[in-house]
């Protein structure tokens, strides 16, 4: 009897993932005033639905899913809660009945037929390299345009060439350290989205030429916190295994690294101080890292400050709560809503009217997710990473994804963030065993 040879075929990309990936890419696109990234996740699940119909397909309910299928329990309740309380702010009731329907509606059926897909988060990779890939380039247009051109090209395009079709709020500029400046955004409204998605993409990417575009695009966007947490990327790399940190300090490895950073810090040098645009960006974003400071006088708090001392603000918050918001919280995305309430947060610092007028969510996930969905929430949605962190011990990629997602929630809310649960559907459905292998991915 002869052996059979089996050719392994080449895994193609699922148009359905990659449509969902690139449009929720587009954080503020809107059409008819609905999110871009919450309607493009429609058509995926209906790809999913008929998939399912047509191969009589059986998801699998793992513990990771079950993890991730409780913490959306708890965000449910945590809004349904907040409801009953009905609080006079602009937004509430929008942001907890949208909360309601994208988990009942969208994520909760993505995430039970998702292992539909063959390797369903090797399709994620796939897409979210080429996602971050096409926004790291239009970031780097965007630069040129405005400090060559003096042309906004993010608002050229999607209000001008586009006639404001998916809305009409797209300006990257703004007055920064007392000068006009632009901050790269990518094919968003948000420099810190853009962050993100390049944190993604310098993750899962193996080329270094990509992985430096990707860093530079966060220059670009004067991200601080996409450029933390690309260096503790790099760091967890470097010291993961102790045979890799051997291997590192031997002197052979110890000068052509030498060698390199100092031809990049000469080449940075000359242009530093023979081209004024790599001035301004240089010391703006130093400037961005170095703002520590209040104002004792008026109890103002610059952005680099706030964004620190929400966490701790946050738990004294947290303190003030009934035992009820302390377990489900007051509502997920509004966070914000118990800080600026809060009479302990009042006497340290002071928050600007509109923070008291609406509902709003803290740029930091470990305060919003706290105050947002209590207790329960809080731990839940931390367990989920530390899970997936650990049971995926040999994929360095993975890993590396979490360490970035982890350090970006210090100091931005992405918890809630489409993207964001469509990385963690996809990568809690990849350990799924598969007793239905024979099933054909289009």
């Amino acid at each position: 009897m002869q052996n059979s040879i089996i050719t392994p075929t080449k895994e193609h990309l699922n148009p359905f993932v990659f449509l969902a990936i690139f449009f929720s890419s587009m954080l503020g696109a809107q059409i008819f005033g609905i999110s871009l990234n919450k309607i493009a996740l429609l058509p995926l699940e209906i790809y999913l639905f008929t998939r399912i119909a047509s191969t009589h397909h059986r998801s699998h309910l793992t513990k990771l899913k079950r993890n991730l299928l409780l913490w959306y329990i708890t965000l449910m309740l945590s809004s349904a809660l907040a409801l009953i309380r009905q609080e006079q702010l602009i937004g509430y009731e929008e942001k907890l009945i949208f909360n309601l329907i994208q988990y009942i509606a969208i994520y909760f059926p993505i995430l039970l037929m998702i292992d539909v897909i063959k390797n369903p988060f090797n399709q994620f990779k796939k897409a979210i390299i080429i996602v971050s890939q096409i926004n790291s380039i239009w970031a780097i247009v965007q630069f040129i345009s405005w400090y060559i051109f003096q042309i906004d090209f993010n608002d050229f395009f999607f209000s001008t060439c586009m006639k404001g079709l998916l809305g009409t709020e797209w300006t990257a500029w703004n007055f920064e350290a007392g000068s006009l400046a632009m901050r790269a955004t990518g094919l968003n409204r948000d420099p810190a989205f853009l962050a993100i998605l390049m944190v993604l993409g310098f993750t899962f990417t193996k080329s270094n030429l990509w992985k430096s575009i990707f860093t530079f695009s966060c220059i670009c966007a004067m991200s601080r916190v996409g450029m933390v947490s690309i260096t503790a990327i790099l760091l967890f790399s470097l010291f993961r295994r102790e045979e890799n940190t051997i291997a590192f300090l031997k002197t052979k490895n110890l000068i052509r690294i030498v060698a390199i950073i100092s031809f990049v810090v000469i080449v940075f040098l000359y242009l530093y101080n023979t081209i004024e645009i790599v001035q301004f960006q240089t010391d703006y974003t130093l400037t961005r890292f170095s703002i520590l400071k209040i104002n004792s006088n008026t109890g103002d708090v610059s952005g680099t400050m706030r964004h620190i001392m929400y966490l701790p603000l946050s738990i004294m918050t947290f303190c003030d709560f009934s035992w009820l918001e302390k377990l489900f919280g007051v509502g997920p995305r509004i966070g914000g809503t118990a800080l600026a309430f809060s009479d302990s947060v009042k006497s340290v610092i002071e928050l600007n009217a509109a923070m008291q007028k609406k509902a709003w969510a803290i740029e930091c996930d470990f305060a919003e997710i706290l105050l947002g969905s209590g207790l329960l929430g809080f731990v839940l949605y931390y367990f989920n990473l530390y899970a997936l962190f650990k049971k995926n011990k040999n994929d360095k990629s993975k890993q590396k994804s979490i360490i970035g997602i982890f350090i970006f929630g210090f100091m931005y809310c992405i918890g809630f963030n489409t993207l964001i649960n469509l990385y963690l559907i996809f990568m809690v459905s990849d350990n799924i065993l598969k007793k239905e292998s024979n099933i054909n991915d289009d």
